[in-house]
This record gives C-alpha cells, structure tokens and sequence, in this order.
C-alpha cells in the first residue's frame, strides 16, 4: 500500500497512454515500432542478447466493424494486395513474439489475421520474419510452436527432417545468413499434453512392461474413498479432463513425482491389490514429469531439473536426456506393438525428442 500512495498517483493516466498508442501503426502485418525499439535496445545493451521466436494461432471473434474508412476484422496479412472488402472475416491471429533468452523480457513483433495458415504460407512469413530482424541484428536461435500438424509440416518445409527417428533434423539455415542455424522447439507444456491425452485415451501403452491409466485411477479412487490425499494434487479433473485438455496444469500435476510416489507407496508399502504391477507407470511418470522439467526451466534459483541448464549441471542433463530418448524410442501401443513414433499418436513424444535433441544442439554452441 505504501508503494500505491507514494508512486501511483505519478503514473500517467490511461488516457495519455491511449493518445500515446494513437500514433502507433497497429494493422495487421510487422509493428515497425516494435522492430525499432528492439534494435535500440539490442545496441544499448552491454552483453549479445539471444532470441526464441514464438509463433501462435490465437483464435478471434469473428466480426467486422467499419471505422469510417476501412473494415476491419477480415483476413489480412499485412500486404496491400489483402486490402479487399471482399475477403471472408478473420477467425484467427498469428501471432510472432520475441522472447530473449538471456533476459527478462518479451516483445511482440506482428500478427496477422487470417481464416488458418497453410504450412507453406508459414514457412514464408518465418522466412521474411528472420530476414527482417536479421537487417536489426536481432540473433534468433529458436523457432517455438505448438503440436500442430501443419507446424511440424513447416519445419520441415524449411529444412529440418523428422522422418528419421534416430538421426533428428532439428535446425535449418537462416534465410539471409547461411552460416546460421536455427534450432526449432515444439512448446514443451504443449507436447506434456499430448503425451497425457495419450496415456489418457489409450490407457495402455507399454515398454518392456505394462504402463496403464488404470493406477492412476485406482490412486484417485483410494484418495476419494479415504477422504485424504498422498501428498498430491490429483482430483477428478486430472481424470476426466476430456473437457479441459488446455489447462497445461493438469497434465503437470498429473505427470509430478508426488503421484508416482503416491502409486509406489501403496504398491510397496500398504501391499494394495490394485496397484501389482504398477512399477513401469511410476517409472512413465517420473520420466515424463523430468524431462518436462528440463525442457520448461527457466531460472537457475531453482533446484533439481528445474534449474535451467548451465555449464555446472550440463554433463548430468546430457546423462538424463540420452536416457530420455532410448525411453521414448522403446515405447510401443499396446494393441499391436506398433512403436509409438510410428502411431496417429506420437505427436507429443516425437516433440519431445527434437526438444531434446536441439537442447543438445544449442548446449553446444
């Protein structure tokens, strides 16, 4: 309250700001003024500064409103050429933001409306992307995405190969510098609830032993039933979450040591018949829950895997994501044993092994 009283009657009002923002050229396509301040704080800063470039599909209201010179709300990419009334009404934004790695700070760059994105046209609008902070001496070294099909479609489209499983392509050349590679890395949360909605829906995929969702179940049940909880998070939700498969925290507490210790204490300690056997899902679990620890840390305060990679803890998460892959590489489905990276399912997992093969990539560097 002291610092309200003291410094928040100095702020300007939101009015100002809005005049502010007036003069700012807000259309659909590149912010020049975001570019230019990026640049300027790029050359004012004392250390290289290094970038992830984050793309997103951001669904809209669909709706058009005419300002008394033009229509807004219709698909527009940011060219002349898309300036026509004519064209259907936008349903989503792609949206690129820049997140500096070695810093505190993020900064959105464009957005562009349009009714959905062929991967073809992605891979143009990266390209000029990359071409255009490349002329401000931004150094991007990451292209994030979600799960999307068409996304992992694009990467490839821009020089990276997935179709080996053992021998991953995870980086392609700049467009406007070839001694540049850019490493790409599916979103970690993302591929976590992939991965979950797999092990949900599926129930039971397997290594060399079971691995089945019915533990996971049985654990909740046995918390219902007793009307305590192990030292876990899990509720009904991180059950039955066929209606909130965007909530990433579910399938984070879901995948956490605390339920696979839970699942191994009544297995080994109360002796509970509903977890025999129960050994290989505590084992998914913990894996799962580490690597997505390693891939998603961002402070080096933390602790354990969730500390952000550094030259002090490298040799160990190298140790850790080699045994990550062979994991990964070993799962089959149940029904058939069919390797997982060959399914309709292997979205998430086949995310995961490039996340950790570009980590190796960029680790090096």
């Amino acid at each position: 309250m002291f610092g309200w009283f003291t410094f928040g009657l100095a702020l300007p009002h939101h009015k100002t700001f809005s005049h502010w923002y007036q003069h700012i050229d807000a259309a659909p396509g590149f912010t020049k003024e975001a570019i230019d301040a990026l640049a300027l704080k790029i050359r004012n800063s004392p250390n290289p500064l290094f970038f992830s470039l984050i793309m997103e599909e951001i669904s809209i209201r669909q709706q058009a409103e005419f300002d008394g010179k033009e229509v807004h709300g219709l698909i527009n990419l940011g060219f002349d050429e898309t300036d026509d009334d004519s064209l259907p009404l936008a349903k989503e934004a792609f949206v690129l933001l820049l997140v500096c790695i070695n810093n505190h700070w993020k900064l959105p760059i464009g957005y562009f409306l349009s009714n959905g994105l062929s991967f073809t046209k992605k891979q143009t609008l990266i390209k000029h992307c990359l071409s255009l902070l490349h002329q401000n001496n931004v150094n991007v070294v990451l292209l994030t995405f979600d799960g999307l099909s068409n996304n992992f479609s694009m990467s490839k489209q821009l020089g990276c190969n997935f179709d080996d499983v053992n021998s991953l392509k995870t980086c392609f050349p700049h467009p406007s510098d070839s001694n540049q590679e850019i490493a790409v890395f599916p979103d970690p949360p993302h591929m976590l609830k992939l991965v979950r909605n797999t092990f949900g829906e599926k129930r039971c995929p397997f290594s060399s032993e079971i691995i089945d969702w019915k533990y996971v179940e049985a654990l909740h049940k046995l918390q219902e039933s007793e009307g305590v909880h192990l030292g876990n998070k899990l509720r009904g939700g991180h059950i039955k979450f066929s209606k909130q498969k965007m909530k990433v925290k579910l399938a984070a507490q879901l995948f956490s040591s605390s339920v696979a210790d839970a699942i191994d204490y009544c297995h080994n300690k109360l002796k509970l018949q509903d977890f025999i056997g129960s050994e290989a899902t505590v084992e998914f679990l913990i894996l799962i829950n580490t690597l997505f620890d390693v891939l998603n840390s961002r402070s080096i305060r933390q602790h354990g895997y969730k500390k952000a990679v550094s030259k002090q803890n490298a040799d160990l998460y190298l140790q850790f994501m080699h045994k990550a892959k062979a994991y990964i590489l070993s799962l089959k489905e149940s029904r058939g044993g069919l390797p997982i990276l060959e399914s309709r399912r292997k979205t998430g997992f086949l995310g995961f092994l490039i996340c950790i093969k570009s980590l190796k990539l960029l680790q090096q560097r």
